[in-house]
């Protein structure tokens, strides 16, 4: 792509590039163009839900001020197998000891709450059985807004399952909770023997 396309693109997303030697990567720059201003606009709105969930959840730790603990978007498991996390305590590499993840089960039919619970009940068994499950998970959960009975039992199923596996869940908003699972406990302090 040459400099008068690249600033003729520029100009129209509203930004002027002041010195092209400012760059010393233009695929660089085309490529964090492209994340800011074209990706984010491919998200699914299942993405974009769960995005801004991730965010409230990164604002609950940093206001208890336990976010730096915590890595962010970390993937978990072997390399053959990883699932990703917004926040997990890191215990190693690919290895959490806790992790977080918002999902969002505020979804147009009950198959989707189904097919959206399956699919992180799969992985967090996968992760299970090949010894990189965290020792504990927390889900921040968006249960189904309206009152739709079969909406309503596929949520309860799926956070019944959840809870089978040893998941701890909370409901989005729950900002305590997610503080209690979240803190790590102290260090012991060690005394010198006299």
């Amino acid at each position: 792509m040459g400099a008068v396309a690249i600033d003729t693109a520029a100009r129209h997303f509203g930004f002027v590039l002041l010195d092209r030697r400012m760059a010393d990567n233009l695929d660089g720059v085309l490529q964090a163009l492209r994340a800011r201003f074209i990706d984010q606009n491919l998200l699914t709105p299942q993405q974009a839900v769960e995005n801004q969930m991730a965010r409230q959840l990164l604002h609950v730790l940093r206001d208890a001020r336990i976010l730096p603990a915590y890595e962010r978007d970390v993937k978990i498991g072997p390399e053959e197998f990883q699932v990703s996390f917004t926040l997990a305590h890191m215990a190693g590499e690919h290895r959490a000891d806790r992790a977080l993840r918002p999902l969002n089960f505020d979804l147009t039919t009950s198959t989707d709450i189904f097919n959206h619970g399956d699919e992180w009940i799969q992985k967090l068994r996968r992760l299970k059985r090949l010894g990189f499950r965290p020792d504990r998970c927390l889900i921040a959960a968006r249960d189904p807004k309206d009152e739709d009975p079969l909406k309503q039992d596929a949520f309860r199923q799926i956070r019944d399952e959840l809870l089978g596996e040893s998941i701890e869940l909370v409901a989005e908003g729950e900002s305590d909770k997610v503080v209690q699972f979240a803190r790590l406990p102290e260090a012991p302090i060690l005394k010198l023997a006299q």
